[in-house]
């Protein structure tokens, strides 16, 4: 998924807790909310696993970089062909204690 598509999710949760910020991905009626609701949990996961309290956490950094395109080509006019780019995004958030 485009980055352009992701960042606007991704500042709906910077800062807040890691619990509402879930409840914030759960109601956004985007698809990037899906992604961001995966990684989130992943990294929730990550967290309590080093033995820190999941209900303590804090978004404190939340963002979305440029990933590799992926290159195809589509028949165009008079036999030639016209480049497609499928943009891809890297997530990436970093939770901390209150």
């Amino acid at each position: 998924m485009s980055v352009f598509k992701i960042r606007p999710v991704i500042d709906l949760i910077r800062g807040l807790d890691a619990g509402q910020a879930r409840e914030v991905l759960k109601y956004t009626r985007k698809r990037a909310a899906l992604y961001i609701d995966r990684v989130l949990l992943s990294v929730m996961a990550n967290a309590q696993q080093a033995g820190a309290d999941v209900q303590e956490l804090v978004v404190a950094e939340a963002f979305a970089d440029g990933g590799p395109h992926i290159k195809r080509w589509k028949a165009g006019p008079h036999g030639r062909a016209r480049p497609i780019l499928r943009h891809r995004g890297h997530i990436s958030i970093v939770l901390r204690p209150r």
